[in-house]
């Protein structure tokens, strides 16, 4: 299976498997946490889709766990958020623990629309269009009537105005329109698209650093990596001329360009919850072009990587952050060995 791999040595591709099974073993599947459900989903998903491991009954209960923890709207559609209230923009407003969340459901469709790749499951494929439903009925907003954007969660608290919008969840929402598509072979929910590419490319820049962009509309705030990488994913995912661009920036910001290392220390790498590194992998192993920065950056995780599978800069009590790390190295893999159907 793994021998006539084309793009990356087998080592490599085995030690990225290993390193994804180790994270499969080490977080308990049954988290509340509705992003620990999708990312430990995506894990299963990209290895069975690449033949490099996982079950398909394994990946169905995953995903059947996902779907139901999900929460509704008061119309009863589908969504995904957290498991604890929360003040998400700190303005004195909180949302209460049922609330949901714009990033979170877009994760979620990420994971179904890789386990209809997986399972050739057209369950899943319905699952995550309901999912992106949901976001551009209950989370879809114009701007001073010109601005379209999809808003930060279903909470009117969270919808009012142009300074709370927030440019990476778009782009999350972007790239699992652009995968329905992909797998439609038709337009999906083309002129919402078109509004959340428009938002998208018009605050690029920001600061008049090519490939920057600022956390949201209105605040002296450029992204972190974390953030930054999910902006460029979807700009690849969309396959925006921007998206070169984006992910320049990133490299050159975040990264050492001749070894892939990066620094620990740096709040504005790992995140809040050092999620940073393992997130950048995802739009690096979906551009083809960056595939040998995708390999260092691999190469540099799985040196940290223990006994447990777990690389020493992932934030161990945090389940959001331990998963990042397996799901990166699996796309790698899946990418290295010319999965069909995960990439543009």
């Amino acid at each position: 299976m793994l021998a006539g791999a084309c793009g990356g040595g087998s080592s490599d591709i085995e030690r990225a498997v290993s390193a994804a099974n180790g994270v499969l073993e080490a977080v308990d599947a049954a988290s509340e946490d509705h992003d620990s459900l999708a990312y430990l989903a995506r894990i299963d998903a990209v290895l069975l889709a690449s033949e490099l491991g996982g079950s398909e009954q394994s990946l169905t209960q995953r995903l059947d766990t996902l779907w139901d923890a999900r929460y509704t709207t008061e119309s009863g559609r589908p969504g995904w958020g957290l498991p604890y209230a929360w003040d998400a923009f700190r303005d004195g407003t909180t949302n209460p623990v049922d609330t949901i969340y714009t990033y979170t459901t877009a994760m979620a469709a990420l994971a179904f629309l890789d386990g209809y790749v997986a399972l050739e499951d057209r369950v899943q494929l319905e699952r995550a269009k309901e999912a992106v439903s949901t976001i551009l009925l209950d989370c879809w907003g114009f701007v001073d009537g010109s601005l379209k954007s999809v808003w930060y969660s279903d909470q009117p608290q969270d919808q009012l105005g142009e300074s709370y919008v927030v440019h990476n969840v778009n782009a999350l929402t972007l790239a699992a329109l652009a995968r329905i598509a992909r797998y439609e072979e038709r337009a999906y929910e083309p002129d919402k698209r078109r509004g959340i590419e428009e938002m998208l490319v018009q605050h690029s820049g920001y600061q008049g650093v090519d490939g920057q962009w600022q956390y949201q509309i209105g605040r002296q705030n450029r992204n972190d990596l974390v953030h930054h990488s999910y902006i460029a994913l979807g700009l690849v995912e969309a396959g925006l001329p921007e998206a070169e661009t984006a992910i320049r920036y990133m490299w050159s910001e975040w990264f050492d360009n001749s070894s892939g290392a990066f620094d620990a220390s740096n709040g504005e790498v790992m995140g809040s919850t050092a999620w940073g590194p393992g997130d950048a992998l995802l739009p690096l192993t979906a551009a083809a072009d960056w595939r040998p920065q995708a390999r260092l950056l691999t190469d540099q995780l799985l040196a940290m990587v223990g006994d447990s599978g777990i690389p020493s800069v992932a934030d161990r009590d945090e389940p959001r952050s331990v998963v990042r790390y397996g799901l990166g190295p699996a796309l790698y893999a899946a990418r290295a060995v010319g999965a069909k159907g995960l990439f543009p």
